[in-house]
């Protein structure tokens, strides 16, 4: 905001967007960052972050959540956000890596990400114009701002 950066650690229930701030663990470009998401049912389970940078580590868990969670798949994000019905200037982040993946969906535990869906983000105004960019290499997810 005004050319300064601020960071900020969040979860959502998704697909409710009931998402909430983390207060009390902080965040800077450049740290590393684990996260584990549990469902321990279609309505609820735990998050874990943890800040390997700062060894601060913060959990949240989840109950009688709505709606409910399909359980088949996970995500590894980068977007843009909003400040109520208005899109913030998305940031020039340079690069993001998500390292060391993986995923037990429907019992079955993977960390070969090679066959799994890839979202580009489009300008608002040009739905071909890619403005972020996603590739996949084995277990790691990297977004590169274009």
């Amino acid at each position: 905001e005004n050319g300064v950066s601020s960071f900020g650690a969040w979860y959502e229930w998704w697909p409710a967007e009931a998402q909430q701030y983390w207060d009390d663990i902080s965040v800077s470009a450049g740290d590393s960052i684990t996260v584990t998401v549990s469902a321990a049912s279609t309505t609820g389970g735990t998050t874990t972050l943890t800040n390997n940078s700062n060894g601060q580590s913060v959990t949240f868990t989840w109950t009688g959540e709505s709606p409910a969670l399909c359980e088949v798949n996970a995500e590894w994000i980068v977007e843009d956000y909003s400040v109520g019905n208005n899109l913030v200037a998305f940031a020039e982040y340079g690069s993001v890596t998500f390292t060391s993946n993986s995923a037990v969906v429907g019992g079955v535990s993977t960390s070969d990400l090679s066959n799994t869906y890839i979202a580009n983000m489009v300008s608002e105004s040009d739905n071909s114009d890619v403005i972020s960019a996603s590739a996949v290499s084995g277990n790691d997810v990297t977004v590169v701002y274009q």
